[in-house]
């Protein structure tokens, strides 16, 4: 037994299969993702898809996400195997709520409360973020409404009236309804990975955790 495992109750071997893991795997998605973003924000909406959206939405969050539910199920059962089911069960579960809680995030920064959020609504679509609410919009939009979104979208001068007519139309075209369903089609993905365990408080919990993923207003 090691000093670690003594000390911590935690064996060295699932400590450094844990930091090679985030070192080799985890860290590279997540620069991914943001490369992607980067990206993506130069590129013109009409040549994304929604589905390329939420790939580069999971490498920027539901990555890492992912690894904390496998590493605490590792650190739990002390174990370095990371295909043991139960690392396996956590992992997928928190997988699908990182892009839940990446799609609740992009919906807030759209017609979240500034007071509660800290930051300026509506500065996402200043900056020209692609999110799965610009793109679901768009995509039902009349040439007009497109010329709208494509003007502002990415427009650091853009006018006030300018951001509000956008998240008007964000609103009124489903975009913001999309990207809520989509958000919530994760969340119930997750938990059905949860139905193996036993029905304890720490269940409980982690449904709990999941509803919070998309229930939540900062």
């Amino acid at each position: 037994m090691t000093e670690l495992t003594q000390k911590f109750g935690v064996a060295a071997e699932v400590t450094l299969t844990l930091i090679h893991e985030i070192d080799t795997r985890v860290l590279c998605t997540l620069v991914e993702g943001e490369v992607l973003d980067v990206q993506y924000s130069r590129e013109p909406i009409a040549n994304l898809t929604t589905e390329m959206i939420e790939d580069m939405l999971w490498k920027k969050t539901g990555a890492l996400y992912e690894f904390a539910g496998a590493s605490g199920a590792a650190i739990g059962l002390n174990t370095p195997d990371l295909k043991h089911p139960l690392v396996r069960t956590l992992e997928q579960f928190t997988s699908a709520c990182g892009a839940a809680f990446q799609l609740q995030d992009d919906i807030l920064g759209i017609v979240g409360d500034e007071k509660l959020l800290g930051k300026p609504v509506g500065a996402d679509i200043r900056e020209g973020k692609r999110t799965v609410i610009a793109r679901e919009s768009w995509v039902r939009a009349d040439a007009k409404q497109r010329k709208l979104i494509d003007e502002t979208l990415g427009n650091l001068h853009a006018t006030h009236d300018q951001i509000e007519e956008v998240t008007k139309l964000f609103v009124e075209l489903g975009g913001i309804a999309e990207s809520a369903r989509r958000a919530r089609a994760h969340v119930e993905r997750g938990l059905k990975f949860l139905e193996p365990l036993p029905q304890t408080k720490y269940r409980d919990w982690l449904e709990d955790w999941a509803m919070l993923m998309i229930e939540r207003e900062f």
